[in-house]
């Protein structure tokens, strides 16, 4: 089952897109990313002098005929990348059942898996709590993915410890994409970004938060049960709006410098109505897709 965003429609845009990697990486086979390895690939990196033992026809002879000195032409080996997708599945992300929340963050993260394995990518992919991990090759494989989104948790996550889990699990340096709400203590965030900052990749991460999430204050509930602790509260009495914009602008402010400390890279859309507009905009435009 995939998110009726994901339509034949959506999917065909999607293909038509390039994941970006900010670094060169070392791959895992043939692809289409330039790669830290010296090959025969298609795009020109440097000359080198002759060594016994090149091939003849690496040889750049009209150099040769202007230098009367034998060089190589050296290319960049074009290769394939892991691409890490990790989507915080706490009860947070999923309720209330109203918000388009999960239905958009879901259709972000397969649209970011299709993007990949469109080009040839290994996609790993997991949602936390779920308790799997998917690891795909190829489109053929695609829409099993998405019954890892409609099926209920086992758990509430241990969010670091999962995480964790998951980033020891990893078989080659590649592009990490975290999507959650972000909207716990500051001391799992910071540890969070620890674990992604000691691993040797391209890390970008998407918060989502629904029109719920920023403005709780204007819809109709006198009494809410938070998922994750069970805690009861009355939004329209124990805190004023000012208030409450003013800790959610606190919060995420922290987010952002943490994370730029850490050089990860955060996306956040302002408006969750239309989740392949803003893979071909949004990334677009902070050149995670091309």
């Amino acid at each position: 089952m995939l998110p009726k965003y994901l339509n034949d429609s959506a999917l065909r845009n999607l293909g038509l897109l390039t994941l970006r990697s900010r670094r060169t990486l070392m791959g895992i086979t043939q692809g289409t990313h330039i790669s830290l390895k010296r090959g025969h690939g298609i795009e020109f990196s440097d000359y080198r002098n002759y060594q016994p033992g090149d091939n003849p026809r690496d040889i750049d002879w009209n150099l040769y005929a202007r230098s009367d000195r034998m060089y190589v032409k050296t290319f960049n080996e074009e290769q394939n990348l892991a691409v890490y997708i990790i989507v915080d599945g706490s009860w947070s992300m999923r309720l209330p059942e109203a918000s388009n929340k999960w239905d958009f963050t879901a259709s972000v993260a397969l649209g970011l898996a299709y993007v990949a394995l469109s080009q040839r990518d290994e996609v790993s992919i997991s949602v936390l709590g779920s308790g799997s991990l998917f690891r795909v090759r190829s489109l053929g494989s695609f829409s099993s993915l998405g019954n890892l989104f409609y099926r209920a948790p086992e758990k509430e996550p241990d969010l670091v410890s999962e995480f964790r889990a998951f980033l020891g699990r990893l078989r080659a340096p590649g592009i990490l994409i975290f999507l959650s709400d972000f909207l716990f203590e500051s001391s799992v965030l910071e540890s969070i970004a620890q674990l992604a900052r000691s691993k040797n990749l391209d890390t970008s991460f998407i918060q989502v938060l629904s029109n719920f999430d920023r403005e709780p204050y204007n819809y109709p509930l006198n009494d809410v049960v938070d998922g994750e602790t069970g805690t009861r509260a009355s939004l329209r009495s124990e805190i004023a709006p000012q208030e409450f914009d003013a800790l959610l602008e606190q919060h995420n402010k922290t987010l952002r410098d943490l994370l730029a400390a850490s050089t990860i890279r955060l996306v956040s859309p302002s408006l969750l109505d239309d989740p392949i507009s803003f893979i071909g905009s949004n990334l677009h435009e902070v050149g995670m897709v091309a």
